[in-house]
């Protein structure tokens, strides 16, 4: 009885390892299969104006950053708005994160429409945590939801150390990534990917997959 309650712990251990090394038990085999292909730029067909809104204090700088990685790698231009304002209604004091849905809804009542036919593509960044109250999550790094996103930088600092955080260039690459992958989904219509090394993998439980996936579409 005891050596196999010393293999069940033994097996518990390594599945725990497992999910903070890489995330879900299934990536292992997920790695070793050929990493899929990046789209080509010229193949890529976008519709829509992109925006980036800045969220409470969220720095401007990043987003400028963030911009000119697609501006360079995509050709795709973006405006950086004015900071969104979250109201109160919007942080749940029980859990005491934001809510993503109320989010979005702020950014319908404080983000003009777009001037042209264009349809605007409105992306938030915040460094606040977030929740999506139709799921059971402790938290979200991004939601989606009626052609707008919101993005989360607040839990991009995990590391496999409890005692340090990610340095700020992982940080900011794991960011990066969920805006990609934003993009792709609202602007390019990609479908999502099965594949945790893709930028479209729709699996996402941790950083430990922002860190396995791609930074190109």
């Amino acid at each position: 009885m005891y050596i196999i309650e010393l293999i069940y712990w033994l097996w518990q251990i390594t599945l725990l390892v497992i999910t903070l090394c890489v995330g879900e038990v299934s990536t292992p085999y997920c790695l070793i299969k050929p990493t899929p292909e990046s789209a080509r730029i010229e193949e890529l067909r976008g519709t829509g104006e992109v925006v980036f809104i800045p969220a409470g204090h969220f720095p401007i700088a990043t987003l400028e950053t963030y911009a000119q990685f697609f501006q360079e790698t995509y050709g795709l231009p973006s405006t950086i708005l004015p900071p969104l304002h979250l109201p109160l209604p919007a942080f749940d004091p029980n859990r005491g994160q934001y809510i993503a849905e109320e989010i979005l809804a702020e950014v319908k009542r404080q983000v003009p429409h777009s001037r042209s036919n264009t349809p605007l593509i409105p992306i938030v960044f915040t460094d606040q945590d977030i929740y999506i109250q139709k799921y059971n999550w402790q938290y979200a790094f991004s939601f989606r939801e009626d052609g707008m996103a919101v993005v989360s930088s607040a839990r991009m600092g995990y590391s496999l150390n409890p005692f340090q955080q990610a340095d700020q260039e992982t940080q900011e690459a794991r960011l990066r990534k969920m805006v990609t992958k934003n993009i792709g989904k609202l602007y390019y219509h990609l479908p999502s990917s099965d594949h945790c090394r893709s930028a479209m993998y729709d699996r996402v439980g941790g950083p430990q997959e922002l860190d396995l996936m791609s930074d190109h579409l």
